[in-house]
């Protein structure tokens, strides 16, 4: 929780978690206070090294140059400090990141319990079924409980322990969904509904022009990244 804050994100707690323990220097105490560890640390701080050297040498990052190691107990542990890592800290985009790496792993929240006095959204949705819940030590169900967040998640996989549970989850916009999840084949605006609708499911208030707005968007953003990948020193 201590690295969870306000994200609404396993994955930006576990990414908090790296960060903290790199600004310390891979300091064995910090891992032991906080439960967190050193040796998968420092396998995930290679992991961002041999990605970084790989979009490098691709000529993606032509110039960088000022990413940085630290030495930890186990390994060094890797932070890029260029300016290819200037929008790191906005969680609006790195959770439209998310978006695109998870979809269609999505699920709605349906109904809140109650824990520790406060409301948590623990059973969700999803296409196919309505009989799954939340990982119990996710730090999304805190954040679904809450009146103003919105109520979709992405998710790495599906567990079972006495029943289904989605593991790795975080909350994020129909905004990312729209822009970085969702296939152009699979938005559609209903008439009958008056709605918007992602792939059969996931309903949406909207017009038909704002439907409109948003492919011719996601096609030009789609033109951007081929070009991207074709010339990627450009």
């Amino acid at each position: 929780k201590m690295f969870a804050g306000e994200t609404g994100s396993d994955q930006l707690t576990k990414l908090n978690a790296y960060n903290g323990y790199v600004a310390k220097q891979g300091s064995a105490r910090f891992a032991q206070e906080r439960w967190l560890n050193p040796m998968a640390l420092s396998s995930i701080g290679r992991y961002k090294s041999q990605y970084f050297e790989t979009l490098h040498k691709s000529g993606f990052l032509p110039d960088a140059h000022t990413s940085r190691s630290v030495s930890s107990n186990f390994n060094s542990l890797f932070m890029d400090t260029s300016t290819y890592s200037h929008h790191s800290s906005n969680i609006a985009l790195v959770k439209a990141c998310i978006c695109a790496g998870l979809f269609p792993n999505v699920a709605l929240g349906l109904t809140q319990e109650k824990k520790n006095n406060k409301n948590e959204l623990r059973n969700l949705r999803l296409k196919m079924t309505d009989k799954i819940a939340l990982n119990s030590k996710s730090a999304v169900g805190a954040m679904l409980g809450k009146p103003d967040v919105s109520k979709i998640i992405v998710y790495d996989d599906i567990f079972k322990v006495k029943e289904d549970r989605v593991n790795n989850a975080t909350v994020v916009s129909i905004w990312g969904i729209l822009l970085f999840g969702a296939a152009p084949e699979l938005i559609e605006h209903k008439k009958n509904l008056g709605l918007g609708v992602i792939d059969e499911w996931i309903m949406f208030k909207s017009s038909p022009e704002t439907i409109q707005g948003i492919l011719k968007l996601k096609k030009l953003l789609d033109e951007c990244i081929w070009r991207k990948l074709r010339y990627p020193r450009d």
